[in-house]
């Protein structure tokens, strides 16, 4: 069931308070004036974006910044890789300049915000289950990672393994052992030998994950009770639930009931609820040739670079087209258009009332925080991060 925006006054109303609110008192005076720890807005940077652009980060909006990714090279240590999958061996290309800069502009910016070297990700986690198959070798990817981060001036650890005992095929190059049944056991060890290298301060020294979401019945390929007394948080990745590369048809990449169930799947797993952050993207898919504007629809789609699709570009380029309607959905929002330019395109979108909705979600039920890939395709004046923070910590009592 979903309803045309124009009718939904209630919701609008709450998103344009909730956005005003964040525009008038600001995420730093929130953050001068709250007494208890504060709620994780995770960022995710993504160093290989071609129009990265660092100058216009939300740095009073943001508590850490995952800076993605470093590799494995073949000896099992911890690397920065270029597109080829070669280490760079001199660390000098193109991630460690990305980290040289955030460095220098957090300590100019925020001094608060946590930096965190993530590991892994979609393209680079194929040595995980090979490099961690061995104590020896567990040991030796985890004293790497922290060296790493240490030599670099960062605070944290992020490991991204995509997936254990799961690592798709297209992403496994020919001759390596990539995914065993054995991965979640050695995914503990090394968030145990990495917390031990990095010392005993979870909040200083931050260790994290990244882990899928729990729609259907792919179940949790994780030692959640293991995993838990090591990290700092839990990054749940409640996004990609579809998109057009791999979907019958069109469809929320982010659906709302969906992400707020894999926080209590992972909470029933073990997981301590106040580690758990929700992911959420900020970007959106594209369905072409979509004949009407239902959910399920089969359409012809295309997926090419995310920022081309963020949130900001799908709001540009229908908001303003009147054959283009904004449709509210439960599970989330999408755009529709049945005349001009754009007729016949179906457009999933994470609209500033879904980030509202999940993020008071994650507050009121007493999770952790948000984490959102990529923050630097929010706005120029990162006003979707902006209402993230001013929902999870913008009041003197927390709520």
């Amino acid at each position: 069931m979903h309803t045309s925006f124009n009718s939904l006054s209630c919701a609008r109303g709450a998103k344009v308070l909730a956005a005003a609110l964040v525009l008038t008192l600001g995420p730093l005076q929130a953050w001068a004036r709250s007494p208890q720890p504060l709620r994780p807005v995770v960022a995710y940077v993504d160093t290989t974006a071609q129009d990265l652009n660092l100058d216009t980060l939300p740095w009073g909006s943001i508590t850490h910044i995952n800076i993605a990714f470093a590799g494995i090279d073949a000896r099992g240590n911890c690397a920065f890789m270029d597109p080829s999958g070669k280490d760079v061996a001199d660390n000098s290309g193109h991630v460690p300049k990305v980290i040289q800069k955030l460095v220098a502009e957090r300590n100019a910016h925020n001094p608060k915000a946590k930096l965190i070297l993530s590991v892994g990700g979609w393209t680079m986690s194929y040595r995980f289950s090979e490099a961690t198959q061995t104590p020896e070798g567990t040991e030796r990817l985890a004293q790497s990672c922290v060296a790493m981060m240490e030599d670099f001036g960062l605070d944290g650890l992020d490991y991204d393994w995509e997936y254990p005992t799961k690592l798709g095929k297209k992403n496994c190059p020919q001759g390596l052992n990539c995914a065993t049944q054995n991965d979640p056991q050695q995914f503990t060890a090394l968030l145990k030998a990495s917390r031990a290298a990095m010392g005993d301060d979870t909040v200083n020294k931050p260790l994290t994950v990244a882990v899928y979401m729990t729609p259907g019945n792919r179940g949790i390929p994780y030692d959640v009770v293991g995993m838990d007394p090591y990290l700092s948080f839990w990054n749940i990745m409640a996004y990609d639930a579809a998109a057009p590369n791999w979907s019958a048809g069109a469809d929320f990449h982010a659906p709302v009931l969906a992400s707020q169930n894999s926080l209590w799947d992972y909470a029933k797993a073990g997981a301590t609820p106040s580690k758990l952050n929700l992911g959420v993207p900020y970007y959106g898919y594209i369905w072409w040739n979509v004949p009407m504007p239902v959910i399920g629809t089969p359409g012809r789609g295309n997926e090419q670079n995310w920022s081309q699709y963020s949130t900001m570009a799908i709001k540009k380029r229908y908001g303003s087209d009147k054959g283009c309607k904004l449709y509210i959905d439960r599970n989330g929002d999408f755009y529709y258009c049945d005349s001009g330019e754009h007729v016949g395109e179906w457009a999933a979108v994470e609209s500033e009332r879904a980030l509202f909705v999940k993020s008071l979600f994650v507050r009121d039920n007493n999770f952790g925080g948000i984490m959102m890939w990529a923050v630097q395709t929010d706005s120029a004046k990162g006003e979707l991060t902006q209402l993230i923070y001013y929902i999870l910590n913008g009041s003197s009592n927390g709520k």
